[in-house]
């Protein structure tokens, strides 16, 4: 699945529903394994947490910030997981553009007049 376009700072989720050989949504017998990858070097490999259990069977989502470790270029998502005894992989793509800011996006912008200066305070998204 194309992710699409987007620029540092911007968060993605990617998404994955977990099936068996039959392609019927399961919950796997492990965790689901995402690993983002450049052209060159793996960027990312981290487990995916499961998103309403109860309600949508097998629905893994993982929120990725798109900080420093990317630069401009396509990406690659693989999703690894294991359903009894079959090993199951998709994948996933999406391209980080030029421009936008490693620690996000700017949420509240204020100018501040004082006696020797003015001044321009911004407030960015941060990851916590």
């Amino acid at each position: 699945m194309w992710h699409g376009r987007l620029q540092l700072g911007q968060w993605l989720f990617p998404t994955v529903r977990t099936t068996d050989a039959a392609g019927t949504p399961v919950v796997p017998t492990n965790v689901p394994t995402l690993r983002v990858e450049s052209s060159s070097a793996t960027i990312l490999t981290a487990e995916m947490p499961i998103t309403d259990r109860f309600s949508i069977t097998g629905l893994f989502t993982y929120p990725l910030f798109l900080g420093s470790a990317y630069a401009v270029g396509q990406y690659t998502i693989t999703y690894h997981w294991l359903t009894g005894s079959f090993i199951c992989f998709s994948d996933d793509n999406f391209e980080v553009l030029a421009g936008g800011d490693a620690n996000g996006q700017i949420l509240a912008t204020t100018f501040f007049p004082r006696p020797h200066a003015d001044f321009l305070v911004s407030q960015l998204e941060t990851v916590i």
